[in-house]
């Protein structure tokens, strides 16, 4: 599973001049794939460990609240150089 790609059909029209050739723009969103694969993540990360993920600029409380709900620790948000939401991470307990 490709958790890249993560930007809806919503977000084709970004005014981003350059969009890797492997994004999906489909109506299945990166939380979902997220959720799917999030106790993969959290078993094989180490305690103390950080989980960071690139998410799609409207999805920032999605994901936030996903990592809150499985355990983790210290969630935050970080944004790109354009200025947008663009990563969440969390720590391990």
């Amino acid at each position: 599973m490709n958790l890249a790609n993560y930007l809806l059909s919503a977000e084709k029209n970004l005014g981003i001049d350059i969009i890797p050739l492997s994004v999906n723009f489909g109506e299945e969103t990166y939380v979902d794939k997220f959720t799917i694969t999030n106790e993969e993540f959290y078993e094989k990360l180490n305690k103390d460990g950080w989980l960071l993920l690139e998410h799609g600029f409207s999805q920032k409380e999605d994901v936030m609240n996903l990592l809150k709900e499985k355990g983790y620790v210290d969630v935050m948000d970080y944004k790109d150089l354009t200025d947008f939401w663009r990563v969440a991470a969390g720590r391990k307990i």
